[in-house]
């Protein structure tokens, strides 16, 4: 029997409008390997659950559901999706992405083989968001601002390079610390503790596409809320890695606290943008202080007027 080449992680909670695309596009990869799909249905009340069985009962030799009779949420889902899969080799799409692209395992292994040094290999993804006429229009793409074919652990701090639907990465390269389960997401705490043993490497190419909508776990929430999680998940990156990187996870934070600020400014919530700028300020070394002051002093400024 052929040793299974790629792992694909695919978690699921209420994405019955979406699921069937993202299962199709994991399906019509065009490999010279094997791979296996691995699907949790995290207790959805609406329709993917049917879904997902009726896709493992047609493709029994690719699928295996995990099909949870209660919810037990984000991180102890993936924990168990990552302990079921079986290969070095692990690539992810969520429930409600999917992939474009019939070749993206078959490319991005190639280059994982030529490239041992890679943990990890991300690529472009098209973003898509519901107009005003119910039709899914482009709305951007994500890749890394600056296009290289690698990537440093220290590059990878500063941007949120690759959306987590085009990675793959070497599991051997990853080993979860305990307070892996208790920040708000999986993806880029995973790109660092890969790139820390590993350089990231880059597919010039649209891979997958980023869905955003109103059930989606990180757009549905507050400026205030996704900026506390992110104090948190940066807090907590800061402490487990060397503390030479400190100053950039401080600066990192910084900067995208100020898309919330911004956010809330715009939402006409200065109170919530007051709370998050000087949150984001407080937590900065002393030459990141005055760097930044200089900076948003008119930031700062107007948000001291505003009420």
């Amino acid at each position: 029997m052929a040793m299974t080449t790629v792992s694909v992680l695919m978690m699921v909670h209420q994405h019955e409008e979406f699921v069937a695309q993202a299962i199709e596009g994991v399906l019509s990869q065009q490999c010279d390997f094997k791979f296996e799909l691995i699907v949790i249905n995290d207790c959805s009340s609406d329709n993917s659950g049917e879904i997902c069985h009726s896709y493992a009962k047609q493709h029994p030799d690719v699928i295996k559901l995990i099909d949870n009779r209660s919810n037990i949420g984000m991180h102890n889902s993936f924990e168990l999706l990552w302990n079921t899969s079986t290969s070095d080799l692990v690539a992810f799409c969520e429930g409600d992405d999917y992939w474009v692209d019939e070749l993206k395992l078959q490319k991005q292994v190639t280059l994982m083989t030529a490239n041992p040094h890679w943990s990890l290999c991300g690529g472009r993804a098209q973003v898509i968001e519901l107009s005003g006429n119910d039709d899914w229009l482009t709305t951007g793409y994500l890749y890394p601002i600056v296009k290289k074919n690698e990537y440093s652990f220290e590059e990878l701090i500063k941007s949120y390079s690759f959306h987590f639907s085009t990675v793959i990465v070497r599991r051997s390269s990853v080993t979860f610390p305990d307070w892996f389960k208790t920040v708000y997401c999986v993806d880029r705490p995973i790109y660092l503790l890969a790139a820390e043993n590993g350089i990231a490497g880059y597919l010039n190419t649209t891979l997958s596409t980023y869905r955003i909508h109103s059930g989606g776990n990180w757009s549905s929430i507050s400026n205030a809320r996704k900026a506390e999680q992110s104090i948190d998940l940066f807090s907590k990156l800061q402490t487990h890695f060397d503390q030479s990187y400190k100053p950039l996870f401080e600066m990192t934070l910084f900067n995208i606290l100020q898309t919330y600020v911004a956010g809330a400014m715009l939402a006409q919530q200065y109170g919530s943008a007051r709370q998050i700028f000087w949150s984001a300020f407080s937590g900065l070394g002393f030459y990141n202080k005055l760097k930044c002051l200089v900076k948003y002093y008119r930031t700062a400024i107007l948000l001291t007027i505003k009420r």
